[in-house]
């Protein structure tokens, strides 16, 4: 996962001079400046010259900071350079300072004595505010001229988000903002400019957590190479009513899939097969601890696919009997397998029935009993109808919660069938994608926005989710 855009980062290692960071207040304006100080400590001497806060007022709200920059009195501007040569970006308050005028020009004839500088004001709209224009416009031209003629960095950060004089001057402009998903805050970075660099993407999501700037990774779900292929290790239940997602923070956001729940998964156009990301890693574990899995595809998926690409290497041979791929009719040409089971679709009446014959066939050989079930519920619509499927859920609702077993009803919005069934949700997250990245939120329990991506670096999908904050 990266820091920054990638554009952004080919802008600054091409020594552009001025970039302008612009955005209201809180949208990280602060903490992609720091960022980008911390991304180039080892090639440039960062200087964040900060003219509205003192020093310890930031550092109290980035305390990450602490370890990575060292404040310096106003009384020591003499001795920038000197503190510099400890490697470390300083952290300088010219909110102290007098006569400020003088002071910039006094600041710019030191960093003229200092090797590859990158210069952070913050925020520089705060500081020339408080002149009358002409000269707000001369002290603008003096920090230009200077990054312009010596090739030297200077970032701008303003919450101004109108159109000025330094939008057209500056190398580089990019925007923050937020945007509100029912309730709930994402953050966006747009790249408006950056002169000489191709842009491949004009817009970033990136999150705060931690105190740390970071661009959300885009989706994607690697099939691992059969020669490097692992297994999939199960992940301890949370309790003894309660099974773990797989994913540690994803275990603290909802508290786990408990046994006998009806959980809906809701996916918006564009997501694809990004819920895989969620059930894929839980399904490979369980199925390795003993526990069966039933799926009812969504439209277009298919069974041998799914062991091919993510059962073989991932699941132990002699559990692939615990896996049921339950289809509606025979693909012509397809060869019979032990995890492929045909229902007839022609008696819409018959339907629930074959279905849960399946479902408890694979629970007498659960090691404990409980199987996990994903339902597709497009292909169920399709095969038996709007009122038909309604009837097989609430039957199942009622398997579910007898025996233990988890149920996923997988629906993508605008199914007539999907209002019907939220009165069965213990639990009911979305799925959207935006910019390429997938994200998700609690509507049951209610949650902030995460994203989430797999890693295959061990051998086998390790969903990793960040929360967008």
């Amino acid at each position: 996962m990266s820091s920054i855009p990638p554009e952004l980062k080919a802008f600054l290692d091409s020594g552009r001079g001025r970039l302008l960071i612009k955005g209201g207040p809180g949208v990280g304006k602060t903490c992609l400046s720091l960022e980008i100080l911390n991304i180039l400590r080892e090639e440039r001497k960062g200087i964040y010259i900060t003219t509205r806060l003192q020093a310890e007022s930031l550092l109290r709200a980035h305390p990450h900071l602490a370890l990575s920059v060292k404040p310096v009195p106003a009384e020591d501007i003499s001795r920038l350079s000197e503190e510099l040569e400890e490697g470390k970006p300083i952290l300088f308050p010219m909110v102290r300072l007098s006569r400020v005028r003088r002071s910039l020009g006094y600041l710019i004839s030191l960093l003229e004595a200092i090797e590859n500088p990158i210069v952070v004001f913050d925020s520089w709209q705060a500081f020339i505010d408080q002149f009358p224009p002409k000269l707000r416009h001369e002290l603008l031209l003096e920090t230009s001229n200077w990054a312009e003629q010596s090739r030297n960095i200077v970032i701008y950060v303003s919450e101004s988000i109108r159109e000025g004089k330094l939008d057209y001057i500056a190398d580089g402009v990019v925007h923050l903002y937020h945007k509100s998903i029912e309730g709930r805050r994402i953050r966006l970075l747009e790249i408006k400019k950056l002169r000489g660099i191709p842009v491949r993407r004009c817009r970033y999501l990136f999150t705060l957590q931690g105190g740390r700037f970071t661009v959300l990774k885009d989706w994607e779900f690697k099939v691992v190479k059969k020669k490097d292929r692992r297994g999939t290790l199960f992940k301890k239940d949370l309790s003894q009513e309660t099974v773990s997602t797989g994913i540690g923070e994803l275990d603290k956001a909802i508290g786990g899939w408990k046994k006998g729940s009806i959980n809906i998964l809701e996916i918006s156009r564009g997501v694809g097969e990004g819920y895989l990301s969620l059930v894929m890693p839980l399904a490979q574990a369980n199925l390795n601890y003993g526990r069966g899995f039933l799926v009812i595809p969504s439209m277009g998926r298919s069974g041998y696919r799914i062991v091919e690409n993510f059962l073989e290497g991932h699941v132990n041979k002699d559990k692939w009997g615990m896996f049921r791929f339950v289809q509606g009719s025979r693909t012509p040409g397809a060869r019979e397998k032990d995890f492929v089971t045909y229902i007839d679709v022609s008696n819409p009446d018959e339907v629930a029935k074959q279905v849960l014959n399946v479902a408890r066939k694979l629970s007498e050989r659960s090691r404990d009993g409980v199987i996990i079930c994903l339902i597709g519920m497009d292909t169920l619509e399709l095969y038996i109808g709007a009122e038909k499927t309604l009837e097989l859920l609430n039957n199942l609702a009622v398997y579910a919660r007898s025996t233990g077993a988890i149920v996923f009803l997988l629906y993508k919005q605008g199914q007539e069938v999907s209002k019907m069934v939220l009165h069965l949700a213990d639990k009911h997250l979305k799925l959207i994608r935006i910019n390429d990245v997938v994200l998700f939120y609690g509507v049951i329990p209610y949650t902030p926005v995460y994203s989430i991506y797999t890693e295959t670096s061990r051998g086998y999908p390790q969903s990793r989710v960040k929360m967008v904050i």
